[in-house]
């Protein structure tokens, strides 16, 4: 029984900053055979060493649930125009050529604004500027989720 829907990505956050820990883990619907997940970053196949096994789902007619989890910690590089772009592939194949089953989840990370003193001082309450308005970098990473969900 091939999987109904595609694999589910959960456990991420909206922004991340360099040295933040990525931990996300997708789940494929159940199947029988169960299918095979990978995982990418920007669209390349993410390394062994970030890959976090998981135990199969089984439910009472037999069909399994995969599960693999993503697990590193993000750094700078992995930015590209201020975005990272996670992606889950699930597949299933009945011979080297033919899919039955194709699916993918993503998630995208936006790059979080840098956090300086003066930005703190706003955050904090400690300079008159927070008292009366918004901080820039605010601003921008509010329109640039609005702009992402549209």
């Amino acid at each position: 029984e091939l999987p109904h829907g595609i694999p589910q990505v959960t456990g991420g956050q909206s922004e991340y900053r360099p040295e933040d820990l990525i931990n996300l883990t997708c789940t494929a619907p159940l199947s029988i055979p169960p299918a095979q997940l990978t995982w990418y970053i920007n669209d390349q196949q993410a390394p062994q060493e970030y890959l976090e096994q998981y135990p199969s789902m089984v439910d009472a007619e037999g069909r399994e649930g995969s599960r693999l989890g993503l697990k590193f910690i993000v750094r700078r590089w992995h930015f590209r125009d201020g975005q990272v772009v996670f992606k889950c592939k699930g597949l299933i194949q009945s011979n080297r050529k033919t899919s039955l089953y194709a699916e993918e989840s993503q998630h995208l990370g936006i790059r979080a604004p840098s956090i300086t003193p003066a930005f703190r001082d706003q955050m904090s309450g400690d300079s008159e500027a927070a008292q009366t308005a918004l901080p820039a970098e605010f601003l921008l990473s509010f329109f640039l989720l609005l702009a992402l969900h549209l």
